[in-house]
C-alpha cells in the first residue's frame, strides 16, 4: 500500500469540515436576512409568551396598591389642605383638619375600590392598541443583520462545533474507506 494514501482520510476530514462550515455561514446569512427574520416573528406565539391578562392581574394586585398608597396619600393630603384652599378659598375657610382627614378617608377609600378597575380597563384598551407582532416585526426590522448573525453565532456555538467536526468525522471516515477499498482494489 501507498504511504501517500493515508492522507486521503486527512484530506477528507478537512474537505467535510470545511464544507459543514460553509454551509453553517450560509444558513446563518439566509436565516438573518430581514424578510427571514419578520417571517420567524409573524410565527412567534406572542399570546403565550406575553400575557395581558397576567399584567392586569400584576397591575390590579390589592398589594401593588399598598406599595403607591403612601404617594397617593401625600398627594391627597397636599390636595386637600394647599390646592383646595388656593383654587376654593370660601371652603378653604369652613374646611378643618377633622373634615380634611375625614375626606382624605373617603377619597382613599373609592381609590382602593376604584383602582383596580381603572387599571384593568387600561389593560384591556392597551392590549387593543398593541398588536405586539407588528411590534416585534418593526423592532427585529431595525437590528442590522450583522448583529443578528452575531448573535445567532454566539447562542448556538457549541451546536455549530459539533456540526463542524461531525462534518470532518464523516469526511475522515469516507477517506478511510476509500483508502481501504483501494486497497483491496488494486491488490
Amino acid at each position: 500500500m501507498n504511504p501517500a494514501l493515508l492522507i486521503v482520510p486527512v484530506v477528507a476530514a478537512f474537505i467535510g469540515w470545511i464544507c459543514n462550515k460553509i454551509a453553517l455561514q450560509v444558513f446563518i446569512n439566509r436565516f438573518s436576512s430581514k424578510s427571514n427574520i419578520s417571517t420567524l416573528a409573524a410565527s412567534i406565539p406572542v399570546n403565550e409568551i406575553f400575557s395581558f391578562d397576567e399584567i392586569s392581574q400584576k397591575i390590579t394586585d390589592p398589594a401593588n396598591l399598598q406599595k403607591i398608597m403612601p404617594v397617593i396619600d401625600e398627594h391627597i393630603d397636599h390636595f386637600l389642605k394647599v390646592k383646595l384652599k388656593q383654587s376654593m378659598p370660601v371652603v378653604g375657610m369652613f374646611i378643618g383638619e377633622k373634615t380634611i382627614a375625614q375626606l382624605k378617608q373617603v377619597f382613599l377609600d373609592e381609590l382602593q375600590s376604584l383602582f383596580p378597575q381603572i387599571m384593568q380597563n387600561y389593560a384591556k384598551e392597551l392590549q387593543n392598541d398593541f398588536d405586539l407582532k407588528k411590534i416585534i416585526a418593526y423592532k427585529l426590522q431595525s437590528v442590522p443583520e450583522e448583529k443578528i448573525q452575531t448573535v445567532i453565532k454566539q447562542a448556538f456555538a457549541k451546536q455549530f462545533s459539533s456540526i463542524e467536526i461531525a462534518g470532518a468525522l464523516i469526511g475522515f471516515i469516507i477517506g478511510s474507506i476509500s483508502v481501504v477499498s483501494t486497497y483491496f482494489i488494486v491488490k
